[in-house]
Order: C-alpha cells, then sequence, then structure tokens
C-alpha cells in the first residue's frame, strides 16, 4: 500500500521537497500562532517559561520541517548569525553570570544564549525551506493570533477575564498572555501592517481575516497604553504606506498625518499620573547601562547579565526612585542593552545583523511578485516598527520568534541557488541541537512546576511536602538562585520551630548545603554571597561563633558587589556591633543613614 502510495506520487512529480513543505508550512503556522498564547497557572513563571518551550518545540520542527525539504541554502544571514555567534560566545566565556547568559534570566527567558540560538535556529530553516507561499501561510497564523490576542484584552479591559488566576490588570492597559501591556503591544506592532497587506491580496479567505482580526489588533494595541508599541506601530503603518502607495503625494500626507496623531497620542499619554516616574526610572536605567558599558566596553558583563550590572552602578538617582529593588533585567533599549551586555563585539555583530536584514529584505521585495510584493513590504515593515518599539520597551520570546521567522522569510534565496548537496545536511544538526533545547527547557519547566508545588505544599503546612518538591526543583534546575534562597528559608522556618537542637542542626546543615551551592553556581551574585552569609549566621546561633566572621566577609563583598541594597547593609551593621567594631560601625553607620533617606519603597522589604 505504502510503495503503491509512493509511486504515485513519483507519477505527480510530488518530490520529497515538495512532501517536506507541508510538514514546514504546519511547522511555520504553529510557530507564528502558538507561543503568544500559550500559559500555564501551574507554573510559576506562567508567561515565560510555557513561551521558551513553545520556541523551543517549534524550532525543532521548523528544523525538521528545512531537514526534509529543500535543505540548507545560502543565505544573507550566514555570516551575520556566525559573527553574531562567536561575539556571544565570547561573551558568554567573559560574563559574570554564565548560567545566566547560557540560560536567560528567570521572569525573562528572552535573551540568554539558549533562546538567542532558537531565534536563529527558527530564521535559517525558514530561510532554507522557504517557498513562495510561507509569507501568506506565516501572516495568516500571526494575524489569527493577534487577534486572540486583541479579544483577550478587549475582555480583560471589560473586567471579564476568561481565565481563572491571571492577575488584575493596570488601570485601563491588557496585557492578554503576554505577560506585561508594553510585551503585548511589542507584539501587536510588529504585526500592524499584516491586516493592510492582506486586505489587498484577491483571496477572500485573506480580506475576511484582514478586516475581522485588523480591528482586534488596533484594539488591543491600543489597549496596552505603551507608548512604544504606539511609535512602532504607527513607523511599520507608514513604512509600509510608502513602499505601497501609487501615489507620492498622497502617502506622503498619510504619513504626516498618522505621525502627528501617534506623537500627540504618546504626549498626552506622557501626562497620565506615574508615568514621569516611569519616564525618570528609564532614564536613570540608560545612564546605568552606559557607565556599565563603559566598564567593561568589549565583550559586556555578559547576555541576561545586566541585573549584576545596575546592582553595582546603581546611581543616587536610580536608588532615589527604586529603592533597593534589583530584579530589573533589561535597559528598556535594545542597542544599550547590547552594549551593557555584550559590549562593543556584540552591539558590531547585532548591528551588522540588522544591515544584512535591510538589504536582503529590499532585494527580496523589488523581486518578489507585485501580487506577493505587499506581504513581503509588511514583513519588513513590522520588523521596522519593532526596532522602534525596542528602543524603549524589552519584547517577549514569542514576538522575537515571530521577527526571527519574517527575516528568515525575507532573507530566503530562490531555489535555484541552492548550494552543494553536502551543505543540505546542515539541517539535521540543526534539529538535533534544537531537539537538545527542547529537553533543557522541559527540564526548566518541570523544576518551576515542582517549586510552585512547594509553594502550594508549604501555604497549607504540609512541610515534608514542601521540602521535597524544593528540593526535586533543585535537582531538575540547580542553577536557579530563586529556588535555593526559598528552600532556605522554608527550611530556616522550619528549624525556629523545633526546640530541639538535636533536631535544628540537621535542617541547618541542609541550609548550608543548599546556601554553598548557590555561592558557587553564581560567585558573583550579591544574593547568592547574602544567602550564603545568612546560612552561616544561623549556624552560628547553634554555638560556632567563628563562622560570624565569614559570614562578614561575604556580606563584604556582597556589598561591593552591590553597595545600595539597604537590608544586607544593615544586618552588617548589627554583626559589627556585635563583635564592637567601633571602626567599621560608624562607617556602615553613616552609609545606613545615608541610604534610608525617603524613597518609593519601604527599605525594610526585600
Amino acid at each position: 500500500m505504502k510503495s503503491s502510495k509512493a509511486k504515485t506520487r513519483r507519477e505527480e512529480g510530488d518530490s520529497p521537497a515538495q512532501t517536506g513543505v507541508s510538514l514546514f508550512a504546519m511547522s511555520l503556522a504553529a510557530a507564528a500562532f502558538l507561543p503568544p498564547l500559550v500559559f500555564a497557572r501551574g507554573l510559576e513563571d506562567a508567561a515565560a517559561l510555557p513561551k521558551l518551550l513553545a520556541l523551543a518545540a517549534c524550532a525543532l520542527l521548523l528544523a525538521l520541517g528545512a531537514a526534509r525539504g529543500a535543505g540548507a541554502r545560502r543565505t544573507a544571514l550566514d555570516l551575520p548569525l556566525l559573527a553574531a555567534a562567536a561575539a556571544l560566545l565570547l561573551s558568554s566565556a567573559r560574563s559574570v553570570d554564565p548560567w545566566g547568559s547560557l540560560l536567560g534570566r528567570h521572569g525573562h527567558y528572552a535573551l540568554g544564549a539558549l533562546e538567542l540560538g532558537l531565534y536563529a535556529a527558527a530564521a535559517l530553516s525558514a530561510a532554507w525551506a522557504s517557498d513562495d507561499d510561507a509569507p501568506r501561510v506565516l501572516a495568516r497564523a500571526a494575524l489569527a493570533s493577534g487577534a486572540l490576542l486583541g479579544l483577550h484584552a478587549l475582555l480583560q479591559r471589560a473586567g471579564l477575564e476568561p481565565f481563572a488566576g491571571f492577575p488584575e490588570p493596570p488601570i485601563g492597559r491588557s496585557y492578554a498572555t503576554l505577560a506585561t501591556p508594553v510585551m503585548l503591544g511589542a507584539h501587536l506592532a510588529l504585526l500592524s501592517p499584516l491586516p493592510l497587506a492582506l486586505s489587498r491580496a484577491g483571496k477572500p479567505l485573506d480580506r475576511a481575516l484582514a478586516w475581522t482580526a485588523g480591528p482586534l489588533v488596533l484594539c488591543g494595541l491600543l489597549l496596552t497604553q505603551s507608548r512604544a508599541a504606539w511609535l512602532g506601530a504607527a513607523a511599520a503603518v507608514a513604512l509600509w504606506l510608502l513602499l505601497e502607495a501609487k501615489d507620492r503625494r498622497r502617502a506622503r500626507i498619510a504619513v504626516l498625518l498618522l505621525g502627528a496623531a501617534a506623537a500627540a497620542a504618546v504626549v498626552f499619554l506622557s501626562q497620565v499620573k506615574g508615568r514621569g516616574f516611569d519616564d525618570a526610572v528609564r532614564v536613570q536605567v540608560w545612564k546605568t547601562a552606559w557607565t556599565s558599558f563603559l566598564e567593561r566596553p568589549l565583550l559586556g558583563w555578559g547576555p541576561e547579565s545586566f541585573i549584576h550590572a545596575l546592582r553595582l552602578h546603581k546611581g543616587e538617582g536610580l536608588f532615589a526612585l527604586y529603592g533597593p529593588v534589583r530584579e530589573q533585567v533589561h535597559v528598556h533599549d535594545d542597542l544599550l542593552h547590547a552594549l551593557a551586555t555584550t559590549g562593543l563585539a556584540g552591539t558590531a555583530a547585532y548591528l551588522a545583523l540588522l544591515g544584512a536584514l535591510a538589504l536582503a529584505a529590499r532585494r527580496r521585495r523589488l523581486s518578489a511578485s507585485p501580487e506577493r510584493r505587499p506581504l513581503v513590504g509588511a514583513m519588513a515593515a513590522g520588523l521596522l516598527g519593532l526596532f522602534v518599539q525596542l528602543k524603549f520597551d524589552p519584547c517577549s520570546s514569542a514576538t522575537l520568534l515571530l521577527a526571527a521567522l519574517f527575516a528568515g522569510l525575507l532573507c530566503a534565496r530562490p531555489k535555484d541557488e541552492a548550494g552543494p548537496t553536502g551543505r543540505r545536511l546542515l539541517a539535521l544538526p540543526l534539529a538535533l541541537a534544537c531537539a537538545g533545547a527542547l529537553i533543557l527547557c522541559s527540564r526548566l519547566a518541570l523544576a518551576d512546576a515542582s517549586y510552585r508545588a512547594a509553594h502550594a505544599a508549604q501555604a497549607s503546612g504540609r512541610v515534608e511536602a514542601a521540602s521535597a518538591a524544593y528540593e526535586r526543583a533543585l535537582r531538575l534546575n540547580p542553577w536557579e538562585g530563586q529556588y535555593r534562597w526559598d528552600y532556605c528559608m522554608h527550611l530556616y522556618g522550619l528549624a525556629r520551630s523545633f526546640t530541639d537542637r538535636s533536631r535544628r542542626l540537621p535542617l541547618l546543615e541542609r541550609i548550608r548545603r543548599a546556601a554553598d551551592g548557590a555561592a558557587a553556581a553564581r560567585p558573583n551574585d550579591s544574593r547568592a554571597l547574602e544567602l550564603k552569609a545568612y546560612a552561616l549566621l544561623w549556624s552560628a546561633a547553634e554555638g560556632d561563633s567563628s563562622l560570624a566572621l565569614e559570614a562578614e566577609r561575604l556580606l563584604d563583598r556582597a556589598a561591593e558587589l552591590e553597595p545600595t541594597f539597604v537590608p544586607a547593609l544593615r544586618v552588617r551593621l548589627q554583626l559589627a556591633l556585635r563583635r564592637k567594631d567601633a571602626a567599621k560601625a560608624e562607617a556602615l553607620a553613616k552609609e545606613y543613614e545615608r541610604l534610608s533617606g525617603p524613597s518609593r519603597y519601604d527599605l525594610g522589604k526585600r
């Protein structure tokens, strides 16, 4: 039976490459549709980790589609991606936080080496296996997903959240399944030219989708109240109008009106209460990023390691606004973020990649047929819109995956430019690498599910079940410091509940082992050093006073890495007073008094 079907396909002229395109088309549609929508209430990191899993799964499917289809061909992305990979590897090797640079930051999972590699795999697969109808397949799936995001945003605004357990959105600002309003805005800004392009298509399905999804995308974009996303969408639509307009005079008038409306909306929204604070913080973060870049100009602090640069270089202006908050992971400007985290090497590679993409997009549009040219122009315009938006806010991994697919299709070469047969074997190792990434991402997600289970067990008073769940999370993901921190605090609370010293000591020993693991995995993380210091102090309270000296040394080192964190400074001051170290206590008291002035946040909170 199988042989007869294969014979029929051969007689009809159906080549292996053509049968592979169907798998690629399905993978392309899934990659555009699913990642923005997925979330998991059972995970602590409900938005980022499910999207990371979807990213890895889609990258694997795309690579398999490329392997079954046309295989590897030369693209405009080859050399820029090779240069970017070299810069990324060098920066990661010199990172202050190698594990964070490799895996990405918990709660974001968008710009680590793992995620960047998956975007590159998706872009190359799209470029290798692209056919003439691929842009239409991608646009339809992306716009359908965007319509659902816009509908979800409308329901949130109306107070009709369809998913139980979602946190209350900020007043008037929707976020759908993309974690924050600015990330939803970034995704919809990338999509903004697609309805215009599909409305010009000759197929009724495309026009119906454009007129149905377009208003929902626009409503969702407005409800985010993201000024950066509005500017990005305005730039994207303006570019598309300029590219597609037959009457240049009318196109310029439309662009001017569009720009004036976007500028007026941004200015109006800037006057809303609270936006002045947001803007002031953004400027101070930019200054901190620049100072951090100047300290490590060549390779930066490492991918996804800006958090450590911020802790060290947080200036007086940012501290006055932010207080002891220590978890800012993004600079809110892609170029400054690249400079701070990957230095001149990574930023130069990033700019070279953007330049190659712009040239390839221009060539692709000029060579496209009149029927497909509007859609090709819409993808290029959407990338410009995202580029504008990234000057002010970050975006999610789902948005970057879609941008990578746009880039891959824009850089695809015609089939007759395929390289030697040996080059086609490149798609298979790429698929194997994506499979390994999927396994790793699955471990991260399972670890977070165990972490969530530990919290639930702890809240219900099942202390042994909570301990077991924490330990399972650490076995699956031994690199995550937040797990170790919460595990140690859980064990310490349990130890304090025992009056019998013989029951406390084993728990304190487990705390010390976990804290040692945190400091070993991240020796340049002030929080990991603080955790180890606290573990030593808790053991010292049981009679081994010599441990207190080591704890003081660790707290001093943590203060060098984060000099403005007041809670740790308070503990160090108490230790100096207890040991009657007058000179140290006086210096710490002056610093504590200086930092304990008015700020937006309670200095006693962690």
